[in-house]
């Protein structure tokens, strides 16, 4: 009986052995799994981080490379227009030191019989002296020469043309131009005109019929009475006899 007893004891104790052996297997082959599996992720983690530096490195070289690209086209556009200006620049030098050596020089100058307006006439003149060389500018070199009409200096012409062989310019005075200073007679007063206004008179003297458009010469000749300024007339009128005249309407408190 003890002898069955002991035989139990032993096979239950053998049996727990049994399984605490298993059961500790298990567990270590958990552990053991798990651990593969953390360095299995770890790896995988590793290897996503290496790639997206990849990734990035590759990004901000492309990125680099595009603004080092963009910064190079940049300076080289900058570069050619700098190249252009200077040949530019150095062409306009060397056709104003050519220009300057020709020793251009105008003749014939030449007064239009009418004039324009107030102390204003339209001259023209031959430029003489230009150079036959192919390359030559001729109606450029014209708006480029400077001139002295009844001692006013004009640094080029109004306009330059080309009228057979020959380079023709033209210039507006505005000065000193003796025959177009047209001028008013006495102010006359005349009637009320509105309210607070009156009318007065001028006639235009100096003007240089039959050339000379009167109502040009009218509407620019400026006055000076009563202590004011007036540029031009307010109407101008010719009449059968008597000659231009201009009329302004000026303030009077006379006047109703």
């Amino acid at each position: 009986m003890r002898s069955q007893w002991k035989l139990e004891t032993d096979n239950h104790v053998s049996y727990n052995k049994r399984l605490d052996q298993e059961r500790n297997e298990r567990i270590a082959a958990d552990e053991e799994r798990l651990e593969r599996q953390r360095a299995a992720d770890t790896k995988r983690h590793e290897a996503h981080l290496i790639e997206m530096d990849m990734e990035h490195e590759q990004g901000w070289q492309a990125e680099d490379k595009r603004r080092r690209t963009a910064w190079n086209v940049r300076d080289a556009q900058v570069f050619a227009r700098e190249q252009a200006i200077r040949r530019k620049e150095d062409a306009m030098w060397r056709d104003e030191q050519h220009r300057k050596r020709s020793r251009l020089f105008w003749e014939s100058l030449t007064p239009d019989h009418r004039c324009l307006s107030f102390e204003s006439r339209k001259y023209t003149a031959e430029l003489a002296n230009i150079p036959t060389e192919p390359d030559v500018d001729a109606l450029k070199w014209c708006m480029e020469t400077e001139i002295n009409i009844r001692g006013e200096s004009y640094a080029h012409p109004r306009r330059c043309v080309r009228e057979g062989g020959k380079i023709i310019a033209e210039w507006i005075t505005h000065a000193n131009e003796p025959t177009c200073r047209t001028y008013w007679d006495q102010h006359v007063k005349k009637e009320c005109h509105g309210y607070h206004k009156r009318i007065v008179e001028a006639k235009l003297e100096n003007h240089q019929q039959p050339w000379d458009n009167w109502e040009d010469m009218c509407y620019s000749t400026p006055s000076h009475f009563n202590f004011a300024h007036y540029d031009h007339p307010d109407i101008c009128f010719e009449t059968a006899h008597d000659g231009i005249f201009g009329r302004w309407f000026v303030a009077d408190d006379e006047c109703p």
